[in-house]
């Protein structure tokens, strides 16, 4: 028997006001050197059915509702809290790996310069602004236990 690490998705849920807000970190593209790209998925919506079904892509309309928002009606404070759980999240990836954020919500612009905030704070993070994509690869040399709080 060969040992072979099984990649999960990574899910975290949080709420902010009335609202749930859930994070989605999916394996989203082998590489041939055995790394994989994570793909992160951000809703914020009224329930967990809701923010389920827009991220397996439904066609009903719980899901619909929530592509024409970006965030809730709770406004800015979801953004922030949303990406300090990927800052969280991302230490729980294999090193090596790739985590990849793409600007696809119902206003991509808005999304992309609210992400290019964090830059200045956190500027170990690739930026492609041409395609309005963040990404962040773990390094070699960091395992998991010795994650930063």
């Amino acid at each position: 028997m060969t040992y072979r690490p099984r990649r999960r998705r990574l899910t975290s849920t949080i709420r902010v006001g009335k609202h749930i807000c859930k994070v989605f970190i999916d394996p989203w593209q082998w590489v041939t050197d055995g790394t994989v790209v994570w793909k992160v998925g951000f809703a914020v919506g009224r329930s967990r059915r809701q923010v389920n079904d827009w991220y397996y892509q439904k066609r009903n309309r719980r899901s619909r509702s929530l592509i024409k928002r970006m965030t809730g009606t709770e406004g800015f404070a979801t953004i922030p809290r949303g990406f300090y759980e990927v800052l969280r999240l991302r230490w729980l990836i294999p090193a090596g790996d790739t985590i990849f954020i793409d600007c696809t919500s119902a206003n991509p612009d808005k999304q992309y310069k609210t992400f290019s905030r964090w830059r200045r704070w956190h500027p170990d993070w690739y930026v492609n602004s041409d395609l309005k994509e963040f990404y962040w690869t773990k390094p070699l040399w960091q395992s998991e236990q010795s994650a930063p709080d």
